[in-house]
């Protein structure tokens, strides 16, 4: 459903052996806006410094520094700095590194419906939630070291989103798509995509 329709990010994130990119932005005296678009891939935030705005399917969320920001494949956001000193790190992979040969419970439970759109993740967990703090330690240690690109940076970064999505069920922070939107919400970001990709199409003949 998603994949055909437009505002799609076309940007190439890491490499084809090492599908996971971590960035680091810092907005000391200037403005940080990305608007509105979606991928196919999972983006996650951290929130260093300061207070965004981001829109997540057309709603608007506030984020304060060290709240962790979750976006699942086909997500249309945007996000902006509300304060002229705002840090955050954001990591970008494909949830296809995540799958095992072995079509086991967990593989089939969780990774499969997670990769077809069918389980969503939460997407803003605040310092009150009680998953934060062991996200929150996870997501730290995790950029760091894809960050840092040391030793067996990919390997090592690979078993902890891992255990990421182990805490994320622990932690029920993962929603069938079926509850987290109804299909009239749906409709309406699908349009939105659709009307605002040929609107920039056409503005730009």
């Amino acid at each position: 459903m998603y994949p055909d329709l437009n505002l799609k990010e076309n940007v190439i994130h890491g490499t084809k052996d090492r599908p996971i990119h971590a960035l680091h932005f810092s907005t000391a005296d200037e403005s940080f806006f990305v608007p509105n678009h979606w991928h196919g891939y999972i983006e996650i935030l951290l929130i260093r410094r300061g207070i965004y705005e981001c829109s997540i399917n057309l709603e608007t969320q506030i984020l304060h520094a060290g709240d962790i920001c979750i976006l699942n494949r086909g997500d249309l956001h945007q996000i902006k700095n509300l304060e002229t000193d705002c840090c955050h790190d954001a990591l970008l992979f494909e949830p296809e590194i995540l799958l095992f040969a072995y079509s086991d419970a967990w593989n089939t439970t969780i990774l499969q419906p997670f990769l077809h759109h069918a389980l969503l993740i939460k997407n803003v967990i605040s310092n009150d939630h009680p998953a934060h703090a062991p996200l929150h330690s996870l997501i730290d240690l995790l950029l760091r070291t894809a960050l840092e690109e040391g030793n067996r940076w990919y390997e090592q970064s690979k078993l902890r989103l891992l255990e990421l999505m182990i805490l994320l069920e622990q932690y029920q922070c993962l929603t069938s798509a079926e509850s987290a939107r109804s299909d009239m919400e749906i409709k309406k970001i699908d349009r939105y995509k659709q009307i605002v990709s040929y609107m920039e199409h056409h503005y730009q003949e």
